[in-house]
């Protein structure tokens, strides 16, 4: 089973999306596990009224991304533990195709494909510049709805699992180098060798991926997060809708990457994405 662990705070219009199309698009059994932060906009009634197989931890305030993803982590019973961000969709058989690359050649982090991440850089810079420039055009004339939504990935990609279907037949087997923040699978061993989140940094997928580099070259026993180009996924990158005034309640204990890393550190992970 896949563990699926999500944080939200508000964007219902987005959250209808998401599940929807987990629902649709996954084979396997699998759970979602939504650590609601704090909504205000109906988005933790719509889960808890999902029913099986979501589950629905309320915050007692508003936290850090590493502490949502810690908190849904231990209530997790899969074998597999998937980081997903909401504003998402994904493509038909994922689970099916990340699975039968997860493992491989000591490959057990994955982000899942998408316009980030691109075999070809030049493309993805392309493409990145066409969705916002999609996303803003639409947001414009038909809002952030789930209609407005559901047009933009209309637009941009003509139809999204054609479109899907087209990137796995292309790069089904071909594992990109760096990783994509917004679609994270990892194995229950690679958990045991890297460790969970790190409660005291924020940028919790970019720490994952260093964290991964950092075991392969010092103990060799696993292979540096990539990206599965073929298993592909759409983040809208939607703006955060963050309670007005509100403060993380655990900032005191957050650290920045390089306070953790150091500069020299950074730069040569950061290099291996090159």
């Amino acid at each position: 089973m896949i563990s699926i662990i999500t944080a939200v705070c508000n964007q219902l219009e987005m959250n209808k999306i998401f599940l929807d199309s987990l629902r649709k698009h996954t084979d396997g059994e699998w759970e979602l596990i939504v650590v609601d932060n704090g909504s205000t906009d109906g988005s933790r009634e719509f889960f808890e009224s999902a029913g099986d197989p979501v589950t629905v931890i309320p915050n007692d305030g508003y936290y850090s991304y590493p502490y949502c993803q810690i908190i849904g982590g231990m209530m997790a019973g899969g074998d597999v533990l998937a980081y997903f961000h909401n504003d998402i969709i994904l493509s038909p058989h994922w689970d099916t195709r990340i699975l039968s690359l997860l493992g491989k050649d000591g490959r057990e982090v994955l982000s899942l494909g998408g316009i980030e991440r691109l075999p070809d850089p030049e493309e993805s810079m392309n493409k990145i510049e066409r969705w916002e420039k999609t996303r803003r055009m639409t947001a414009k004339v038909m809002g952030v709805k789930e209609r407005g939504l559901n047009m933009m990935t209309k637009v941009f990609y003509g139809g999204w699992e054609r479109a899907a279907e087209k990137e796995w037949k292309e790069n089904g087997g071909f594992i990109n180098s760096g990783f994509i923040k917004s679609a994270i699978v990892m194995t229950r061993r690679a958990q045991e060798l890297v460790g969970d989140f790190d409660p005291t940094i924020q940028e919790g997928e970019l720490d994952l991926y260093f964290r991964t580099i950092h075991r392969n070259r010092t103990v060799g026993d696993i292979a540096p997060m990539g990206v599965a180009s073929g298993v592909f996924h759409h983040h809208y990158d939607l703006p955060p809708m963050t309670p007005p005034g509100k403060k993380f309640l655990d900032a005191e204990i957050l650290q920045s990457m390089r306070e953790k890393w150091g500069a020299p550190t950074i730069g040569r992970y950061m290099a291996s994405m090159m």
